[in-house]
């Protein structure tokens, strides 16, 4: 019973249902070894509400994106086996120019719908990325760029001029 001089709040209006569901949210913190379950059920929430498996591909800031990691994901698209689409949460600062493609080819060998979820930064490698991939879905704090392609082959080298 409400005390004396004292109304009941009655709300006017009812609270607005989201349009689309939240989507579980990874931050550097959390992929820490320490976190390694909390970060297993942000994954196995983020498939569930997007209904695709989940690769992740998180990068601290003085990793860049190479080609050694093309083994290990094929291991992983092998354990997962072929699926109707498949998303790859991305964060990096960039890397070789050459790996973005080959890792787009081998994830597309493994889905029909291929989409990249930038939750932070995609820089670079990481944008070129994301620019094969059928969908980019980013939170507000996503970024994509710059692409600053520095190629280390042999003809690359031979055709660079000093100024």
């Amino acid at each position: 019973m409400a005390k004396k001089g004292h109304k009941k709040k009655i709300p006017t209006s009812t609270p607005k249902q989201s349009a689309s569901p939240v989507i579980p949210m990874l931050s550097v913190q959390q992929t820490s070894a320490n976190d390694k379950q909390q970060l297993l059920s942000l994954i196995q929430d983020l498939e569930t509400v997007r209904r695709n498996r989940v690769l992740l591909y998180w990068l601290p800031l003085t990793a860049r994106i190479s080609e050694a990691v093309v083994i290990s994901l094929y291991d992983q698209l092998t354990n997962i086996g072929k699926q109707k689409a498949i998303d790859l949460v991305l964060f990096s600062h960039g890397g070789d120019t050459e790996v973005p493609l080959r890792l787009v080819t081998l994830i597309r060998e493994f889905c029909d719908k291929f989409s990249v979820l930038i939750p932070y930064r995609a820089y670079s490698g990481g944008t070129l990325l994301a620019m094969g991939a059928d969908e980019i879905v980013m939170t507000p704090l996503g970024v994509l760029g710059p692409i600053d392609p520095n190629q280390n082959t042999p003809v690359a080298s031979k055709t660079r001029r000093c100024c």
